[in-house]
């Protein structure tokens, strides 16, 4: 049973894009599932979000968290300001990589996994990687890599 499946694309896939993104920009972060329930339910229909809720109960919590929480990922305008506000940007980050800027924004974009770009992103912004993308660069996917 995985640790982290992403919910957004569930809810996208049974509400439309248009709910999954107003959802994503409401709630960055953590969003408990009562939270949730009773947003989808006012922005779709009650059927859908007792579909999703359902579905997601058990699959979507990770242990050493809180229990009722649910991951949802950094939205990328929000990683761009961070970095920005730290003096920095995605230019900057690939000239110390060595890499090029649209791998970068690849991984800003959850188009590509990098740990190496995630942690720079994540020293650069102060953030760490858990709170951009929670789930997705977990001790045990590096191990296995």
């Amino acid at each position: 049973m995985p640790k982290h499946i992403n919910i957004i694309d569930r809810i996208a896939e049974l509400a439309g894009w248009d709910t999954a993104r107003q959802i994503t920009e409401e709630y960055r972060g953590w969003i408990s599932p009562a939270a949730l329930f009773d947003r989808l339910a006012e922005l779709s229909d009650k059927s859908t979000a007792t579909q999703i809720i359902n579905e997601y109960r058990n699959l979507v919590f990770i242990k050493r968290r809180a229990k009722s929480k649910l991951l949802i990922p950094m939205h990328p305008a929000d990683i761009n300001a961070a970095l920005l506000k730290s003096g920095s940007n995605q230019s900057r980050i690939a000239e110390q990589l060595k890499i090029s800027c649209n791998a970068v924004s690849n991984v800003i974009h959850n188009r590509m996994t990098s740990r190496r770009i995630a942690t720079a992103i994540s020293k650069t912004t102060g953030y760490p990687i858990e709170k951009l993308w929670p789930g997705k660069y977990t001790h045990s996917q590096r191990l296995a890599a």
